[in-house]
Order: C-alpha cells, then structure tokens, then sequence
C-alpha cells in the first residue's frame, strides 16, 4: 500500500495557497497514503522544480517550468502544476531518498543513497527517518533533517515560543544557562570517551550540531534560528522549570498566593499527558496508549524514526515536532528492545525548589537518547536515565519491557519500571506487582505515584486546598481510568478510551472540558484556551517489534466538534492546517535499504 510523504513547497508557493494548500492538501494527506519527497522552488515569478524523482514525475521532469506570467497566469498555473503534481504522487509506489556526505570539507545532501554516504534518509508526512552511527554521521544525520525540515523547524519555534514567552524577551540567565549547560555536555564528553554512557550523549549532541549547521547552510537568513533559539527548542520541556529558575527570586511563582483558578492554569501549562497501559486477563496482548496535553499552537508534528548503528545499535520511532530530536511528548517504540517509553509530567508546586538546579547536570532531551541506547530493560533505562538528573522536565517516564510478556503467565517482576524527579532528588521503581493487582493496568496523569516525589514537588500542601483535584486516586482522570480501564478488551477500545472527553454528560468532569482523558480547554464557557490534547498514540504487544504504531492527530473529536482555527484563538500557529479532523492511521517503518 502507498504511504504518504512530505510534500515541501518553498516560499512564495506555500505564502499564496494557505487556503488552498489547507482544504486540498489536508484532505489528501489523510485520504491517499503516498510516498515521495518534492521540493518546489519558486522565485521572482519564476516557477522550476528544483527537485523530483525521474521515475515516477516524469512529466514534472521532462517538462521543466521556467515562465515569468503575470500574476492572475500564475496563480492558474501553479494551481495546475499543483494538482498534476499530486496527481502524479497518487500513482507512485517509492519514496526519494537524501544522502549526506562529505566533499572538500562540506557537507552535501543528494538524492539516492549515495556509496559514500554518513547518513540518508527521507521526510515524510506521517515519518521521517535518518540512519545513523558514528559521531561522524551522527552530525550527518542532524544536518540532513535540518536541511528537509527547517522550514518546519522555524515555524514550530516561533509558534512554541508565543506560548511559552509571548512577548517576553529571553532573559539573559536563561540563554547563559543553555550556552553553559551545553559546553558542560561537551566537557563530560571529552572527559569520559572510552564509557558508553557518555558516548551516548556524543552522539546526540553532534546530531544537534549537524541540525544547527544545515539550518545556517540552508534556511533563509531570515528564517535561521540561532544557536541559543536551537538549544532552547531542544530544552522545549525544561523550560517549565528553567524559565521560573532563571528568575530572581521575588519574580518566580509563588504558588501559594494564586487564586484556585489561576493555581490550576499555571499548573495546566506545565503539565501534559494522559496514559494507560493496559494487558488481557490472559496475557494474550497489551496496549500501550497515550495522549499529550499541550498548546494547540504545538500541533506542527512529525513522526520520527531513527536507526543508529555502531556502538549500542537500536531503532526508536517516535511522536515529535520539527527541531526536536526526541518525543517530548514523550511516547517511544523500542522495536530492537522490544520495550516502549512513556511519560506524564509532574509540575513542581513548590518555589523553593528552584534554587536546586544548576547547569552542571544534563537535560532531559540529552538523558532520553542516553537512556535508548544502552538499556534493554527498565531497571536499566531508568537508573541510566535519572543520573545527572537535572530536576527539568520532571516526569514519571514509565518503561513497558514485552519480553517479559507470556501468555497465560503474568510477569513477576520487570513488566513497567518508572521513574520520577525533581530538582535534587530522583527515584525508580518497579510497579510490576502494582500492576498485576491492581487489574492488569497502570495509569498516568500529571500527579506523582512515588510518596516522596509527591511530597516533594508540593502536592501535599496542594492536597489540602482540593482533596479531590491533586489526589491520585481521587481526581477526575484517576477515578476515569479505574472506572473504565477493565472495560478496554481490545485495539478499538482502548482508542476509545484515549481519546475521551464526554463531559457534559460524564458526572465525573463536573461540565469541566478539562476534566477529560483527553483535555479540550478550548470549549470551555468563560475564557476558553487553544490548549488540551492534541493526539493520540496506542503500540500493542505485536506491533512494537515490527515498530508499528497507531496515531490521530488533533484534539479529540470523539464526543466532541471538531476544532478549527478561528479569530477567537490569536496564538501564532504556522505550517498547521485549520481543521483538524483526522482518522486514526497505522504507521510503520519505510525499509529505505
């Protein structure tokens, strides 16, 4: 079956069918699964195709357009190339390939996998994949998904930045913290080269280097990010913490003297995620689900897959967005593993806990690739990954190893190991047995499960202002998934289950559209937010070994309208179509080799 890919236009063509390219193009995506990469480039009224694949667009090939047309002409015409163009896509069968090599110093993209090539690979709607190994190549690879997505990159920077900073200028504190926390990663680098450990985290951070490289050599010049915009898109979920951290003290949040509405929003967006991991009565087969809680403005996605080969081999695929070189959603498939990593994030609600983190440390989006390339088991994915823990993006990673999986035995231990942080202190846990009476089910959302992360992180003070919303068995979203987990039997089910948000009926979400598995704050009755759940991801048993996934994007459209952009939500949101109403579709690797 065909699969779609990345149709990429340049400048001008994209500015002039904004309309045209969101009610056509989103549909297609959706409806006709089709391989291929285009670029088109379009300049001074002039219109060429500056790269397509001979085989299956001959036409475009052999037909070159170089016109200069007045503007009515070429509005027509570039609608007709247009729709030649996907007409042509609809019937082919492959996928153009990029390699990126070395010549005279420089490093150059081409189409085909070339003989000498450090890395290739391809950019695809619902994928995008890179094949990598050594330092050398890992630079390549980053460079090579830096020159196919920049322009992705830059509009899902400035996009996440409105969110995150609207009008606010970067702090001079923060941008030193990046720059030194970084060059703190390269220090630990050359001062531990022969421990995979630390060769891991080389290894991530050339591909950075590489993504930032192409984005100077490629990208417009007014579409290049800098360097510390680059690290802060990395750090995209540290900066919950950084960004409060970085102030003096009598400007952070103080927690205690917000109204309950104002406490609940700041809390809001600092956390994201509802997840269930659910196995049969028999263990015939388990699904893993999970849904992020974010910004709308965060919707410009990409899913991921990345092959590293030398030292410490493993694929990954995963949910993303451009520029990131992990989930931060977070939802990882380990198919070499035969594991899949999942978190939900826990805000910290106590100030005082601010003064604990440092740029000596290394952040979450390095410690995750750290922890995928040398563990093949949860106690040692979370032990690797709450060293140098940064108190950052502090989460409940939750670690699901299927090699334990047998059906008609219940595992006794290593099935889900999780993890949680905060500034100063870590802790991992293997909830196996929790599992195993607890129906055959963990659950995750936004609240600690560990009696000293709780503690810590302030939800025993918040718990005696709302005994019901900052409880973990007790709010809305604990007493969902207890009600309603024992009922998933089956695929369907459990994308049912992900995906609920029934609260005008549902006693349970109080009439709160918050108050949901999956979260739509933009229907609320009085001051409404483009925020909530932006998706959807499931792996089952027998799908991660062959790295298979099932996602939807948008806000869930279950129970509930549809969601499209209107005046009423002003937040930038460049690249995303208007309407998100898409289906659920099955995603798998492309085999490029």
């Amino acid at each position: 079956m065909n699969q779609f890919t990345f149709i990429i236009f340049t400048s001008e063509f994209q500015e002039q069918f904004d309309s045209f390219y969101q009610n056509v193009v989103w549909f297609l995506v959706m409806n006709f699964r089709i391989h291929m990469v285009m670029f088109f480039e379009i300049k001074q009224g002039q219109i060429s195709n500056k790269a397509c694949d001979l085989w299956h667009c001959i036409i475009l090939k052999k037909f070159p357009l170089k016109l200069k047309l007045k503007n009515q002409y070429r509005l027509i015409l570039m609608k007709a190339i247009y729709l030649l163009a996907l007409i042509c896509l609809c019937l082919c069968d492959d996928v153009t390939l990029y390699s990126v090599d070395q010549r005279v110093g420089k490093y150059q993209i081409s189409e085909g996998k070339s003989p000498v090539a450090l890395a290739w690979g391809d950019v695809r709607w619902m994928g995008q994949i890179v094949h990598l190994d050594n330092l050398k190549t890992s630079y390549a690879a980053g460079y090579l998904e830096g020159s196919l997505t920049y322009e992705h990159i830059y509009n899902h920077f400035w996009s996440w930045y409105d969110f995150t900073f609207g009008k606010e200028q970067l702090s001079n504190e923060l941008s030193q913290y990046l720059v030194e926390q970084y060059e703190y990663s390269r220090q630990l680098v050359k001062d531990n080269k022969s421990d995979e450990y630390y060769e891991a985290l080389a290894r991530i951070l050339a591909q950075n280097d590489g993504l930032f490289q192409a984005i100077q050599d490629k990208a417009p010049v007014n579409k290049r990010l800098t360097w510390v915009q680059l690290l802060l898109l990395q750090a995209c979920g540290d900066i919950y913490e950084l960004k409060e951290a970085m102030k003096p003290k009598a400007e952070r949040i103080q927690w205690h003297l917000l109204t309950p509405e104002e406490f609940e929003w700041e809390r809001e967006k600092r956390i994201s995620c509802s997840s269930l991991i659910k196995a049969l009565d028999d263990w015939s087969d388990v699904w893993m689900a999970h849904t992020t809680w974010t910004s709308y403005q965060n919707m410009l996605r990409i899913y991921k897959y990345y092959q590293f080969s030398g030292p410490n081999p493993y694929r990954v695929s995963f949910s993303s967005k451009p520029g990131l070189l992990y989930s931060k959603d977070d939802f990882y498939v380990l198919p070499d593993a035969n594991m899949v990593v999942i978190e939900t994030t826990n805000s910290i609600l106590d100030s005082t806990l601010y003064d604990l983190i440092v740029p000596t440390t290394l952040l979450t989006w390095q410690r995750v690739p750290i922890a995928h390339a040398i563990s093949n088991g949860g106690e040692k994915w979370t032990s690797t990954f709450i060293k140098h823990n940064s108190g950052t993006y502090n989460n409940q990673y939750i670690v699901i190893d299927l090699k334990v999986v047998k059906k008609n035995t219940p595992p006794a231990k290593d099935f889900i190991w999780i993890s949680e942080t905060v500034p100063g202190f870590a802790v991992a846990e293997d909830v196996t047995a929790k599992v195993i009476s607890n129906g055959n089910y963990w659950k995750s959302y936004n609240i600690p499960f560990t009696t000293e992360v709780y503690d810590r992180a302030g939800y025993t003070e918040a718990v005696k202002k709302d005994p019901i919303k900052y409880s973990y068995e007790q709010c809305p979203r604990g007493q969902m998934m207890n009600r309603d987990a024992p009922k998933v039997k089956s695929l369907d089910d459990m994308k049912r289950f992900i995906r609920y948000n029934d609260y005008k009926n549902d006693a349970i979400s109080g009439n709160n559209p918050g108050n949901a598995i999956s979260s739509r704050l933009d229907l609320l009755e009085t001051n409404p937010k483009a925020h909530g759940s932006i998706d959807g991801k499931i792996a089952s048993l027998a799908s991660v070994p062959q790295n298979i996934a099932y996602i939807q994007s948008g806000p869930t459209t279950d129970q509930q309208p549809v969601f499209s952009w209107t005046p009423a939500f002003t937040g930038i949101h460049w690249g995303q179509p208007t309407t998100f109403n898409f289906p659920w579709v099955e995603v798998k690797e492309h085999k490029v080799i």
